[in-house]
């Protein structure tokens, strides 16, 4: 026997497609602060800064960092210091 919700998907493209508008009024007026975007981007981070520009429209932000977490333990409790 199967219990929930039958049209989650549905309901969660409604919303998305409501809040689009907003979200993409945000994107288009962080363009505009040139100041908080990457210029240089390590040999390892470009093509993840290349899709993040093509996906959303905008280059990736300073600061941001990339951990990959290979023990699940590390996950779990959160130790990606």
């Amino acid at each position: 026997m199967s219990l929930g919700e039958l049209h989650l998907g549905k309901r969660r493209a409604e919303r998305a497609r409501a809040m689009w508008p907003s979200t993409a009024k945000w994107l288009n007026d962080l363009k505009a602060c040139k100041h908080i975007f990457a210029e240089d981007n390590s040999q390892v981070a470009s093509s993840l800064f290349k899709l993040c520009e093509r996906r959303q429209g905008i280059a990736g932000l300073k600061g941001n960092q990339l951990q990959l977490l290979t023990e699940t333990d590390d996950v779990m409790q959160g130790d990606y210091s």
